[in-house]
């Protein structure tokens, strides 16, 4: 195992936040596993599979003590389990809320998923935001949300309302796979047609592929995305 580490400060300083929370050891890198599975092959040694399974939940154990610590350096332990306590809605969305960061290698998803649970936890008006962006995030990952960065950059440079321009809209929304147009659309990011419609109207996608709700969480997304993470930078 490597050195344990420790979380600095949240990004957004926040007043009376407590000191760095750890999170524990560091998961050894999967070089080292393989090794240990291959010595593990070995007769009498045995236990290959073992090895592989216990670096799989020691990888999902330390994001969750991730997301556990970005939330505790927003609000106070007493605070968040009396808010469980109290709403039962969101404790469900918590619940949800870890399986989703525990399935993520984003990171910028992990810090959004602990900065809207934080913010419910503290106000119980946006229990209800969290729970539709809790939601959005865990059937949303890498691929969906480069789509959604590369509908909102085509979006924000285009000119009046064309022919060309409407064409062009139609062919890059189409131009994803199919299992990331219908996430988008699953989740209200965008509400352009899944397949290609026909005929003399041509829906707007100009305005679909990118809805109102899909441009916020896009929004809250860049703000967590890490230089070093660069989810949105290409």
């Amino acid at each position: 195992m490597t050195d344990r580490v420790d979380i600095e400060g949240p990004s957004d300083p926040i007043d009376g936040a407590p000191d760095p929370v750890s999170v524990g050891e560091v998961p050894e890198p999967w070089s080292a596993t393989l090794a240990r599975a291959g010595l593990n092959l070995i007769p009498i040694v045995g236990g290959s599979i073992d090895v592989l399974a216990a670096r799989v939940n020691e990888g999902m154990v330390y994001k969750r003590r991730q997301l556990y610590a970005d939330v505790l350096r927003r609000v106070q332990v007493e605070e968040l389990v009396a808010a469980l306590d109290r709403d039962p809605v969101l404790e469900a969305v918590w619940s949800q809320a870890v399986l989703a960061c525990v399935r993520t290698g984003v990171t910028a998803k992990r810090r959004l998923l602990a900065k809207v649970i934080s913010q419910a936890v503290l106000d119980d008006a946006l229990v209800e935001q969290t729970q539709l962006v809790v939601d959005a995030l865990e059937h949303l990952d890498a691929p969906h949300l480069r789509a959604l960065e590369r509908f909102r950059r085509f979006i924000d440079s285009i000119e009046p309302q064309t022919m060309q321009v409407k064409t062009r809209a139609r062919e890059l929304w189409h131009g994803e796979p199919v299992p990331i147009r219908a996430a988008l659309v699953r989740t209200g990011c965008s509400t352009a047609p899944i397949t290609p419609i026909g005929g003399l109207s041509m829906p707007s996608y100009t305005q679909g592929m990118l809805s109102d709700f899909g441009r916020q969480l896009l929004d809250w997304v860049r703000e967590c995305d890490d230089e070093r993470d660069g989810l949105l930078s290409s």
